[in-house]
């Protein structure tokens, strides 16, 4: 939600066999009173799903895993112009990747996904934009988890621009 604008996305099935998946959007401008068409924004073979967005002013954020690529990766594409148009697709974080979140705070865009380690082992990974998406950091690698309890990872920034996963 961005002021009186909602957004929402989605991931649906769009064939079975083989099994792919793909993500649409779509948007109210009256606090969800009436919503416009569905809109697709991922056109890739295989599973593009477990989206997440995050919106602030005229720009809308999203992540997802994806694995168009044979591996399971996090993609980002974001929006200046309220979801009426989307930039390309992004590879953000490119091991093998689960479930992503995104946030927003002026110009600085988190994307925080669950990631697998070369021993199997789930790890949480971050990487950071500070130019509204254009650039990406190099990822990071934030806990190396030896149990394999990590994996939904969510996370805020506070009030002095730090991120907190």
């Amino acid at each position: 939600v961005s002021g009186n604008t909602v957004y929402m996305v989605n991931d649906s099935v769009t064939a079975a066999s083989p099994y792919n998946t793909e993500i649409f959007f779509m948007r109210s401008l009256n606090n969800g009173v009436t919503w416009s068409a569905k809109k697709q924004l991922s056109f890739a073979v295989g599973r593009s799903e477990d989206e997440a967005i995050s919106a602030q002013g005229s720009h809308i954020h999203m992540s997802w895993n994806d694995n168009r690529s044979g591996q399971f990766q996090i993609l980002y594409k974001e929006s200046n112009d309220y979801g009426v148009t989307w930039g390309p697709d992004v590879v953000v974080i490119p091991q093998y990747d689960y479930s992503t979140m995104v946030y927003v705070d002026g110009a600085h865009v988190d994307v925080v996904a669950a990631g697998r380690h070369i021993n199997n082992h789930y790890q949480i990974l971050l990487t950071q934009s500070a130019d509204t998406g254009a650039t990406w950091a190099t990822n990071s690698d934030i806990t190396k988890d030896t149990l394999n309890t990590y994996f939904y990872p969510d996370m805020v920034r506070n009030e002095i621009g730090r991120a907190h996963v």
